[in-house]
């Protein structure tokens, strides 16, 4: 009986649903975000929350509601405050202003940037923007971390890049068509600015310095992006596999102490394995093997690299 009553409810859904549920299936379907019915009811609830604010292809995404330009007061009464204690920072408070492209903005100029840009918090697994829709705006991340990925028809993901803050997160939007080349999801609460198109372009010309600043970054973003081709091209899985881990490392800040070194995990191994280009079971058998080797150890929310150096030169091997 519960399975009779629980396929009547899918079918009750889908019906209530209408045509969103052919989206990935017929090429010609693009409806808009399902608000309403059962369906919402269940998306709104389930753990996972992927749908974008605004609705795929709607442009920028909004940042969570309860945070306001200005400081708006949160659900739990603090201003600016999510449940999970993070408030939004100005430039000046920034602990990675020195890494942004605004770096060199000082006192009226910073406030011309306050003024041009949208700054807020995303929560963590809440799209920014998607692959394909119109750019109408620069991301910058201040605080956070940003994972960008590719999708195939069948839903499949691969991460091309973590962003760490400072990092610019899309592409400069200059032309009208112009389109995101990745999906920008939140893999922690973060908080990001974005700047319209039209008031980029005004604010460029009016701070040439920061244009300085954006073609040094997207110029690294290049470099980077050449670099994992290589890896692709030259690595083995685990070799790759190594490297990212290196990477994490490196990019927490964590000091090693005796080649040891312990990196808090905000990634599933599907994420890991989607990193390095390989399924989520390559992807655990490659950590069982780093773990037979004793060069790391995982537990359940953080991972601890036992040899670092060894790590390493298992990264540098091509072939």
């Amino acid at each position: 009986m519960l399975a009779l009553g629980g396929i009547g409810l899918m079918v009750a859904a889908q019906l209530d649903l209408g045509p969103a549920w052919r989206v990935g299936i017929e090429a010609e379907a693009r409806p808009g975000l399902v608000t309403t019915g059962w369906y919402a009811v269940g998306l709104r609830r389930g753990p996972w929350r992927r749908v974008p604010a605004g609705g795929i292809g709607s442009g920028p995404s909004a940042p969570d509601p309860r945070i306001r330009r200005g400081g708006g007061r949160s659900r739990a009464g603090a201003p600016g405050l999510l449940a999970s204690g993070m408030r939004k920072v100005a430039c000046e408070q920034c602990p990675t202003f020195a890494g942004c492209i605004v770096r060199d903005l000082r006192g009226p100029a910073l406030d011309d940037f306050r003024a041009c840009s949208v700054s807020g918090i995303y929560r963590c697994r809440q799209v920014l923007f998607h692959e394909g829709a119109p750019a109408g705006a620069l991301y910058l991340l201040c605080l956070g971390s940003v994972k960008l990925y590719q999708s195939d028809g069948l839903g499949r993901e691969h991460i091309l890049a973590v962003a760490a803050p400072g990092e610019v997160l899309s592409e400069l939007p200059l032309a009208a068509d112009d389109t995101y080349s990745v999906s920008a999801e939140a893999l922690t609460d973060c908080q990001v600015s974005w700047i319209a198109r039209d008031r980029l372009v005004a604010f460029l010309h009016r701070h040439p310095e920061v244009g300085v600043q954006l073609v040094g970054a997207l110029s690294r973003a290049l470099g980077a992006a050449r670099r994992k081709a290589r890896e692709f091209a030259l690595m083995r899985a685990q070799g790759r596999l190594a490297e990212l881990l290196v990477q994490l490392v490196r990019a927490s800040g964590e000091v090693p102490r005796n080649g040891r070194a312990r990196v808090a995990l905000a990634y599933s191994r599907r994420e890991l394995a989607e990193m390095i280009g390989v399924s989520t079971e390559t992807a655990i058998r490659l950590l069982a093997r780093l773990k037979q080797k004793r060069l790391i150890e995982v537990g359940r929310h953080d991972l601890v690299v036992t040899d670092l150096s060894r790590l390493a030169r298992l990264a540098n091997r091509r072939g």
